[in-house]
């Protein structure tokens, strides 16, 4: 470890190298690692540098020399001639593992740059190896990593470049490009399709008429000096000013960018050009045609006209609007009233994308003209303007007036509504309609309300006090006491005491009723009126008008509903709402008997079920228990838990019924044949002894066609199964004496 002991551990005497010495103190101190070795390629010794790099010297038997990584290589085989001529070698990058020097440590591989060296001892005529590393592992990651990024900016780069070309090449608009002096360089096929013909090689922006003759010079100088410039709309016959351009006139919006070089210098000059030919030929033939429509608007009688939102100016208005501000003295008030509502909503629009061309409707009282008008309004183009706003007034002042004396005559509507809403859910239906019968009631002064039936027995009756008394001879009961309540022309329907009555199908009155909505009549104590008209026999009564609706289900009659009253009360309004009422009645109705019978349904079901002699399990959509009937408890002697699902049953499947539980999932009746189950088999057909059984399952399909339920019927066939078997092994026995018997 002494740096002056290196001469004397090369063999040299002290006298002869004592010049050497600070040579090897260099050595020493050197930040690279750097190792000495004997003639024969045998380490002796290493500086401070090696052994942080290595750790420890080389095990004995290492020898540089044969050390592929740096001698005797197919890349490296001149370093060996080197070293014998005493010329350094260096060997820029290796890939080194440390295991050839320590083969005790866990390798690491590590990148190096090695130079060799020789010392020549001039005495003995031998060399002495001297080998520098240098550890240049971070500098080829980094190096690597530069690489990447360089490898990935450049594909960027070309990628970049060629989304840019595909952009210019396949861009609708004509795009030319220049360079910064003007010369042309390149243009896409759509620039060439615009102007006829490819532009010619020489042509340079800044000597071309075009340029010079429409007075662009200025813009021009401002491109090159870094400043995009558009050009609005021009109009032009291109030949006129450049000869190789066709001869037809042309309208071009042209917008002019610079790019600039890594310098910061204009390199190049890039024009698009947008051809608007077709738009002005179009603008031109809207100017035609709006002249058309404005005179047209000139004969409408509403008010039409356009104004501006920003300079406030009116751009037009028609015949209508000119006579009020005439005839009022007033145009611009007017104009005022209309507008100012319209801008604040317009200007919402414009903040919502593509609410511009949905046109704004609002209803508008002018109080300057004492009017409604329904205004609709929306943006127009005019004469390139987009911000135009198109306004229409129509008047609807009749109409408002209408509405309101309307909405007076329909307050029944919300009596029926709440009616409707006391339907949604209720807890006993005669409560509700007689509830709603009062309702209505007090709103038309009915003097009866009387609702029957499917088998038309009564099911209701709301009548006022009044009345009440009349029918029921003075006391307060609900029954009938008429007894005839038709009795003219052939219409024979009769009240009984009971409340019921008939209806003779063949009777006109009850086919008439099948067709119709509603009938009305009118009945008088003196004298029948019309074909429909007839008497109604009660002491001290006047003439009353009535009305039915028939109740109806499934287009079947399925009960009436009449409303009475003393004067001719009714009218369209009120007949059509009270048809909403009697809608809403027969729904509820129709869903009570419904809930009726299906309760009545559910319960005949339950019975079947009970006393079935079979065992019957219903099952859920997905297979598993909800419930048995008392025979599959007592064949069973238990019931499955709720854990059971029928389509992962053990013996179900071993049997390979797999494909029969799949189509009784698909809704199919599945039979399944006689089977023997162990006392041991996990099943919940099992018992406590074997048995053989048959099974049959069906679905219970839903409303909506899913799968509500499943039921499993068990027959247990043991004893007919065992009977069978000895009956068949008795024939075989007898078969097989009747053939012993022949043969002898």
């Amino acid at each position: 470890n002494n740096v002056d002991e290196i001469p004397s551990i090369l063999g040299f005497s002290n006298h002869q190298y004592e010049d050497r010495k600070l040579l090897h103190r260099i050595i020493e101190l050197n930040p690279y690692a750097i190792t000495i070795f004997d003639p024969n390629g045998h380490f002796l010794h290493g500086n401070s540098a090696y052994y942080d790099l290595f750790k420890v010297d080389p095990p004995k038997e290492y020898k540089i020399f044969e050390d592929p990584s740096i001698f005797n290589t197919n890349l490296h085989n001149d370093a060996f001639d080197a070293f014998q001529k005493g010329s350094p070698f260096h060997i820029p990058q290796i890939l080194y593992n440390t295991k050839k020097i320590n083969p005790t440590l866990h390798p690491v591989e590590m990148w190096l740059s090695v130079h060799i060296f020789s010392l020549y001892d001039s005495e003995n005529f031998v060399r002495y190896p001297i080998i520098m590393f240098e550890d240049i592992t971070e500098r080829i990651k980094v190096k690597k990593a530069l690489d990447t990024y360089q490898e990935g900016l450049e594909n960027e780069i070309e990628e970049r470049t060629k989304t840019l070309r595909n952009v210019i090449e396949l861009n609708p608009y004509g795009i030319a490009i220049f360079d910064g002096n003007g010369a042309y360089l390149h243009a896409n096929q759509a620039f060439e399709k615009l102007l006829g013909r490819p532009l010619a090689l020489d042509f340079s922006l800044q000597n071309s008429g075009i340029i010079k003759k429409l007075k662009y010079e200025s813009e021009f100088h401002q491109v090159q000096q870094g400043k995009i410039v558009e050009i609005p709309l021009i109009s032009f016959n291109p030949q006129d000013y450049d000869s190789f351009f066709p001869n037809r006139e042309l309208s071009f919006k042209i917008v002019a960018f610079p790019t600039f070089s890594q310098e910061n210098i204009v390199d190049q000059i890039i024009l698009i050009f947008e051809d608007k030919t077709k738009e002005k030929e179009t603008e031109a033939q809207l100017d035609f045609e709006r002249s058309q429509i404005l005179s047209i608007f000139d004969s409408f009688p509403e008010i039409v006209y356009v104004f501006h939102p920003q300079t406030k100016n009116v751009l037009y208005s028609n015949t209508k609007l000119n006579s009020l501000g005439i005839s009022m003295g007033n145009f611009d008030q007017i104009v005022k009233n209309f507008t100012e509502k319209i801008e604040l909503l317009m200007n919402d629009y414009l903040m919502v994308p593509d609410m511009n061309q949905i046109p704004l409707r609002l209803e508008h009282y002018h109080a300057l003209i004492q009017k409604y008008f329904l205004v609709t309004a929306r943006f127009i183009k005019w004469n390139n303007d987009n911000k135009v706003i198109l306004v229409f007034a129509i008047d609807i002042s009749d109409r408002i007036k209408f509405e309101k004396e309307l909405e007076e005559k329909l307050k029944f509507k919300d009596i029926i509504t709440e009616i409707s809403s006391s339907f949604v859910q209720y807890f006993n239906i005669d409560q509700v309609i007689d509830s709603s019968f009062m309702k209505i009631s007090n709103y038309l002064q009915c003097k009866e309300i009387s609702l029957f039936r499917q088998d038309y027995s009564e099911l209701s009756m709301w009548s006022n006090q009044v009345l009440r008394k009349s029918l029921a001879g003075g006391e307060t009961g609900m029954k009938f006491t008429l007894t005839n309540l038709w009795s003219k022309a052939g219409y024979d329907i009769a009240f009984k005491q009971d409340a019921t009555f008939n209806l003779w199908a063949s009777s006109p009155f009850y086919q008439l009723l099948l067709k119709e909505d509603w009938i009305t009549f009118r009945y008088s104590k003196d004298h029948p009126l019309y074909p429909l008209s007839f008497q109604r026999i009660f002491d001290g009564s006047q003439g009353l008008y009535s009305i039915f609706f028939p109740i109806r289900s499934q287009g079947v009659l399925t009960g009436l509903i009449l409303f009475s009253f003393e004067f001719q009360l009714m009218n369209e309004e009120h007949i059509a709402l009270l048809k909403i009422f009697t809608d809403i009645l027969a729904n509820v109705l129709e869903r009570e008997w419904a809930e009726s019978n299906l309760a009545r349904e559910h319960l005949t079901l339950d019975n079947i079920i009970q006393s079935n002699p079979y065992g019957i399990a219903i099952l859920d959509g997905k297979g598993y228990f909800e419930s048995g009937n008392r025979a599959l408890n007592t064949l069973l002697k238990k019931f499955p838990t709720s854990a059971y699902c029928l389509f992962q049953d053990k013996i179900l499947l071993r049997n390979g019924y797999q494909k029969d539980l799949l189509k009784l999932k698909q809704g199919e009746t599945v039979y399944i044949p006689p089977m023997i189950i162990r006392k041991e088999d996990p099943s919940f057909f099992t018992k406590d002894q074997d048995h053989y059984v048959k099974l049959t399952a069906f679905p219970i399909i839903s409303t909506e066609s899913y799968l509500d339920n499943i039921i499993v019927m068990l027959e247990d066939i043991t004893a007919e199964t065992i009977t069978t078997e000895k009956l068949e092994a008795s024939e075989l026995k007898e078969e097989s004496l009747f053939k012993n018997s022949s043969i002898g």
